[in-house]
């Protein structure tokens, strides 16, 4: 969950992300697909959503430790989870959600880099 946090912060800071990662975009894979995918089992699908849920927690709480407005807060996390929830396939956020529990920021990073910009285009809180 730390790329989470650092997540939040690039999209919203006034200080740049550290993360390499999260600014490259990951390789495409020359690798073939062997296998069928399959649904996710109920277990990581409440995973994913705690996990969703404590990136958006975790941008609430660096707004109000910021001082920024609450309307401005919840504008902004709003944007933040709403661009994220759109771009990212199931499959993605089960790999995001799989490398926060691993401490992995570096996969983290990953799946988000190729949607940063977008995430960018929220509007920050004041």
């Amino acid at each position: 969950m730390l790329f989470a946090v650092m997540l939040v912060t690039a999209c919203s800071s006034r200080t740049p992300m550290t993360a390499a990662a999260a600014t490259q975009p990951p390789a495409p894979s020359t690798a073939p697909q062997t296998t069928t995918p399959t649904m996710p089992s109920a277990d990581s699908r409440q995973d994913v959503e705690l996990y969703k849920t404590g990136i958006k927690q975790g941008c609430v709480n660096q707004g109000i430790q910021r001082g920024d407005a609450p309307a401005g807060i919840a504008a902004f996390c709003g944007c933040i989870a709403d661009t994220f929830n759109r771009s990212l396939s199931p499959a993605q956020w089960q790999a995001a959600s799989d490398a926060a529990k691993a401490m992995n920021s570096a996969e983290e990073a990953k799946v988000f880099a190729p949607y940063m910009a977008q995430a960018k285009g929220c509007k920050k809180p004041k």
